[in-house]
């Protein structure tokens, strides 16, 4: 292994000090996210990844950095995990080390090919600056698409500290936000290096971002539409859920919420993700309970439940996680199923293949098969109600997959049904209500975001909570549901430009 130049301070001459030092910037990076959002730590760190990177004597070199900083990342940045292997300690608590590492030993590959790749430019301090945001960004999006695609923790997210800076991606998106992070921490990281040219070419991002953001909210103060809703979080812990003792009781606590008095007429009430994991499709008499449970209101309600599907001997062969539209009378308008499924969660990767049967229980396909994948993305129309681009759990972090992009299909809120139950009072619950918040600002549309035990909220089409349920607290909010953006945002109208050079490439090569 070659020496690392004499230029650096003699206590990080090595490989073996830096790799420590590194592990120590990377973990550092995760309190510029939810909940602290410590913007300083984020841009701190990825400046001293920057620099070491440059100083680096071989792209190997530069590897190894990445890898290293990218696995102190994403352990702080995830440790979450593991806690819903504590829902049932007694079989799972053994697998706490596995979930705590399996994330970041394979994220921390990205953070490295970046380093890696940008190593070859760091003889010129602006180029190797734009270089390495490109890069880093470049990851970003592999790592939202490629199999076992987990964009969590972006570190775009960082500028989410401030409803004027989040504005920001409705021009450019997460990857732009990302990409900004990243050029203004290696611009700071070039000061270090005495080369000034890349802070003074970011000032014109620094000074016109948050202007933009602010012009933006002072110009469009929320605006409401007819629909007067309810969401509804009943705050029901992940011990007692599928508990089958407990689903009568369970059940009972969403009608009480339902019941409860409300000031206006409503139009529309939400439940979260599994609200009922028994068959709801085939079961009248909580339908009835249901619709008892409507006051004689005139309403729509949207919940999720398990669907399930028999074979001819009537055994379960396929089931989804699903959501449902009833009407007044508690009947079924529509279904929607989700289609992106959680690795060991939802469905075991390489069933069949690899000897992993023995981990069937910590998927919810407890019944001997997987969850089953939706159709796709869908827009909702049910009645009079405005059009809804449904999102179950973790489908609502796919930046640009989250809506259609046909004019003619095109929602005007989104909704996002989830259970972070799993994961107690961590940061995880946290960093998901805020990075499916940001959604709705790239989007142009509102989102409506209902927890099984929090956080429940409405926020409009600019990212503006309006109302709010915290974590692990009962209750109900009752609001008119928010309008959606005047114009669409410059990054919907760049993601559907995008989709389309797509689909002609596809046509063409099936010509």
């Amino acid at each position: 292994m070659k020496a690392i130049p004499k230029s650096l301070p003699a206590a990080h001459n090595t490989l073996r000090y830096a790799k420590w030092i590194l592990l120590f910037f990377g973990a550092l990076t995760s309190m510029g996210l939810a909940p602290l959002y410590i913007a300083p730590a984020m841009f701190f760190g990825l400046a001293v990844l920057i620099l070491y990177v440059k100083r680096a004597p071989t792209w190997k070199h530069a590897f190894k950095y990445g890898y290293c900083f990218g696995f102190g990342a994403f352990l702080t940045g995830t440790y979450w995990v593991a806690f819903s292997l504590l829902v049932e300690a007694d079989k799972f608590a053994w697998l706490i080390p596995v979930a705590l590492l399996v994330i970041p030993l394979f994220m921390g590959f990205y953070v490295a090919a970046s380093c890696a790749l940008s190593h070859r430019f760091r003889g010129n301090a602006f180029l190797y600056t734009v270089v390495f945001a490109s890069m880093w960004v470049f990851m970003e999006v592999l790592r939202s698409w490629l199999p076992f695609a987990f964009p969590w923790n972006l570190v775009g997210y960082t500028l989410m500290a401030s409803n004027v800076l989040m504005q920001t991606a409705s021009l450019i998106g997460i990857y732009g936000m990302s990409f900004v992070v990243v050029l203004i921490s290696g611009a700071c990281a070039m000061i270090a290096e005495r080369k000034k040219l890349p802070f003074i070419l970011c000032l014109p991002i620094l000074v016109g971002l948050p202007y933009y953001g602010m012009k933006r909210l002072e110009s469009n103060p929320t605006s409401y539409t007819n629909t007067y809703m309810r969401i509804v979080q009943p705050n029901i812990e992940q011990k007692i859920k599928w508990d089958r003792s407990y689903y009568t009781s369970n059940f009972r606590r969403y009608l009480s919420l339902t019941r409860s008095p409300s000031d206006k007429p409503l139009d529309m009430i939400v439940w979260p993700e599994m609200a009922t994991p028994f068959d709801l499709q085939n079961d009248e008499t909580a339908r009835r309970l249901i619709r008892s449970s409507f006051n004689n209101q005139h309403v729509h309600l949207l919940l999720g439940s398990a669907r399930y599907g028999r074979d001819s001997h009537g055994e379960i062969s396929q089931f989804w996680n699903s959501l449902y539209v009833l009407n007044e009378e508690a009947n079924v308008l529509e279904v929607y199923d989700k289609h992106t499924l959680v690795p060991f969660g939802e469905y075991l990767p390489g069933r069949g293949i690899l000897p992993i049967d023995q981990l069937e229980a910590i998927a919810m396909g407890s019944h001997g098969v997987d969850f089953s994948r939706g159709k796709g993305v869908t827009t909702l129309r049910v009645g009079n109600l405005p059009d809804v681009s449904p999102l179950i759990c973790f489908e609502g972090i796919f930046t640009g997959r989250v809506a259609r992009y046909e004019p003619e299909n095109k929602p005007a809120w989104l909704l996002n049904i989830t259970n972070d139950a799993w994961f107690g009072d961590t940061s995880g619950p946290r960093q998901h209500a805020d990075t499916v918040r940001l959604r709705a600002i790239e989007e142009g549309m509102p989102m409506v975001r209902v927890a099984g035990t929090g956080i429940s909220y409405v926020c409009d089409a600019y990212g503006r909570i309006l109302a709010e349920i915290p974590l692990n607290t009962e209750g109900v909010r009752d609001l008119y549901l928010p309008e959606p953006a005047v114009k669409e945002t410059m990054y919907r109208c760049l993601v559907r430009a995008i989709m389309s050079c797509v689909q002609k490439a596809k046509g063409k090569k099936k010509k």
